[in-house]
């Protein structure tokens, strides 16, 4: 006869699962299941068939803890386009005996913290774009934007065979905290001076970065490189790059994004992101089709 099921305990007690989940010969489990940091816990499975449960095939489990908090925090290296930070590895002695598997990084922005994730350094984002996560929820005025930072899509240089670019883009996972109900400042407050970090995530939670890049040798506040004439041999067929630290990120039209939301030249533009003000982003062309253009260009940001 046919397996029809599996039925797993913890401690002797069963574990809900549905139809569907009972079919496959696997399952996660955490605290929510009864589970206790370092103690000991008793697992056991039964399969089952339309004539009844089999004897159960048990396993004895510990739960591991939580690692221990990173030490040797420390700044490495800072300038006006950024900084550096490096901390000492968790060792598996203070991990349960387990290698860590990824570090989150905080960072508090007064009205907002975004979460940065780093991983190990042989994690990649798959090609063909298989691996993107992204997740979007409203709590309390808050728009929760979560993803790993792989795109939904193709990424990399190696089927067009562009220059420039790293080989493979690796997971970059965050958390934006945007507004939900946005609203306008009364006037424009200052400019975007060589805004390297993200300005906005894109419906696949890949990061929106401004067309400004840090500032050149002259050290001048306002002296900004151009991002697309800078990185134009490393953009890849759908207008995304792959940075210095491995992350991939949108600096151009998201092309292969836009398709997916079936753009067309005689329609508006689909959304493609959220900013983090908490405006929607949109695709380059308004009513009708008309292509959205600035009306004077001064410096690379005015785009």
């Amino acid at each position: 006869c046919p397996i029809v099921g599996y039925g797993v305990s913890v401690d002797g007690k069963p574990i809900p699962r549905s139809s569907t989940e009972s079919l496959k010969p696997t399952i996660s489990l955490d605290h929510k299941d009864g589970l206790v940091p370092q103690a000991t816990h008793r697992f056991s499975v039964r399969s089952r068939n339309v004539v009844g449960l089999s004897e159960p095939a048990e396993l004895p489990g510990l739960m591991a803890a939580p690692p221990e908090a990173v030490s040797g925090l420390r700044l490495v290296a800072h300038s006006a386009g950024g900084l550096q930070i490096m901390w000492d590895d968790v060792p598996r002695a203070k991990s349960s005996g387990l290698p860590v598997t990824s570090y989150r990084v905080y960072l508090d922005r007064g009205w907002r913290v975004e979460t940065y994730q780093t991983v190990p350094d042989d994690a990649t984002c798959d090609v063909e774009g298989h691996s993107a996560s992204y997740r979007e929820r409203i709590e309390g005025g808050v728009r929760i934007v979560q993803s790993n930072g792989c795109p939904n899509h193709f990424n990399g240089c190696q089927k067009n065979f562009c220059d420039g670019a790293s080989s493979e883009a690796m997971p970059a996972a965050g958390r934006y905290l945007i507004p939900s109900l946005p609203t306008l400042k009364p006037q424009r407050q200052g400019m975007l001076h060589c805004v390297i970090e993200p300005l906005g995530v894109a419906l696949n939670g890949v990061p929106i970065l401004g067309p400004a890049t840090a500032p050149r040798a002259t050290g001048l506040a306002r002296d900004c490189g151009d991002a697309l004439q800078e990185h134009a041999q490393a953009l890849d067929a759908c207008g995304g790059r792959t940075d210095i630290s491995g992350r991939y990120v949108y600096n151009a039209l998201p092309k292969c994004l836009l398709a997916q939301l079936h753009a067309a030249d005689n329609t508006h533009s689909p959304q493609v992101g959220w900013s983090m003000d908490g405006f929607p982003i949109y695709g380059p062309r308004g009513p009708s089709g008309v292509a959205m253009l600035p009306c004077a260009r001064r410096q690379p940001w005015d785009r």
